[in-house]
Parts: C-alpha cells; structure tokens; sequence
C-alpha cells in the first residue's frame, strides 16, 4: 500500500511490507507510474533486496536510473554491485541505553518516560550515485 505526501515538487511516498517480497512489489507498483521516482529510500535489508530485485526485473540501472540508499547497514551490503549506500545506526548503543533507562525505572517508577534520539552513520557507497571521492565514506550524524 503506497501513500503520498509532498515532498518539494515531487510526491514522496511511503511503501509498507517490511520483508522481500513486500520491497519488490512496492518498486514495482512505483515503477508504473506515469513519472517514477529517481531515488528509492528502503526501511531494511529485506525491502532492499526486493527493490533491487524489482529495478532488476525491469531493466532499472542503479544508480544511473535510481539512487537507492537503504536503512539499516548490513554486513553484506558493500559486497552488491553497486555496493549499497545504507544508514547505519548504533544497535549496542541503542541497547544500552534502553538497559539503563529500563533499571532506572525499576528502581524508581515515577521516572518518567524519556526520549532518546542517537546519532547514526551514513555509510556512503555506490548507490546513492555519490562522487567519486565520497563512496565508501561514512558520515556521523548528530540526533
């Protein structure tokens, strides 16, 4: 299912179906519109696989034809061709900070709820349609 809000004069639009057969049917759906998107931003590996699958199938070059940058860095992700340009987040951070804040409300209940907001790394490689001189260049965000 696709919704679309405005981004700058181009829509944007929100994809759901969070594992590979979902990324390669919400590629495909956006690949049939009458003026398809240049840039896919996916929400995990399993998406990613499916839209590279979906550009594949229909003859899409990434990134001559499509920018595509994934969430969620992965292991294998620089060893696609074109290597993926992903967002990294802190995992052990993440689950570090969730331990402390959960024993400090254990320990007192009327602490109240906090949010967090952590840095993530932008892991710069080939698909995104980076320079030359930014591939393979991570860049820290601040939350």
């Amino acid at each position: 299912m696709a919704r679309a809000a405005p981004v700058g004069s181009r829509p944007c639009r929100r994809l759901f179906g969070w594992i590979t057969k979902g990324g390669r049917r919400a590629t495909s759906e956006l690949l049939q519109l009458a003026d398809p998107p240049t840039a896919l931003f996916t929400g995990n590996s399993g998406m990613t696989i499916g839209a590279l699958s979906a550009l594949q199938a229909a003859g899409v070059k990434v990134p001559d034809n499509m920018a595509l940058v994934a969430f969620d860095d992965f292991p294998w992700a620089e060893l696609f061709s074109p290597a993926l340009t992903t967002i990294a987040r802190p995992s052990a951070a993440i689950g570090a900070r969730a331990v402390q804040l959960l024993v400090r409300r254990m320990n007192d209940p009327a602490v109240p709820a906090q949010t967090m907001r952590l840095p993530v790394e932008i892991m710069h490689r080939e698909s995104c349609g980076c320079t030359p001189g930014r591939d393979r260049h991570r860049e820290r965000t601040s939350p």
